[in-house]
């Protein structure tokens, strides 16, 4: 993996992690928009500007030019896209972010007196225990 910086134009992004020419990180902002854009550059280096497709299927030219190039040993964070019902924006969350959300749920499913809400809580902590690979949220306290 490598970590692409770029130059700072006032832009939502100034770093891309790059594996197997595949955005799968960015920062500090924009990451719904990148994560998941192929870079078709085969030798990034400071200067170039990267020939992308965009997740949507649009191939462009990135604007932004490389200021510098780092080689990563370690993989990046898992991130998960959660879309929202209706064609909305969605968010980017990371593994620390479903560790809240299954909180937040389970409270809930503890809180709740009503049969619909609980059955809701139910499904929604089965997704984010699938997400997480089946791990609970008891399963991290015995770490």
């Amino acid at each position: 993996m490598k970590t692409v910086f770029f130059e700072d134009k006032g832009q939502g992004f100034l770093e891309w992690d790059i594996e197997d020419d595949v955005v799968v990180g960015c920062r500090p902002f924009q990451d719904q928009v990148w994560i998941g854009t192929k870079v078709h550059n085969t030798d990034i280096k400071p200067g170039d500007k990267l020939d992308i497709t965009v997740p949507d299927g649009i191939r462009t030219a990135l604007r932004h030019a490389v200021e510098k190039v780092e080689e990563k040993k370690e993989a990046p964070a898992r991130k998960y896209i959660i879309t929202v019902l209706g064609g909305g924006q969605g968010y980017t969350l990371e593994e620390k972010d479903l560790s809240g959300l299954e909180c937040v749920l389970q409270f809930g499913l503890e809180l709740s007196d009503r049969p619909e809400n609980k059955e809701w809580l139910e499904g929604m902590l089965e997704k984010v225990r699938k997400l997480r690979g089946g791990c609970t949220w008891s399963d991290m306290d015995k770490k």
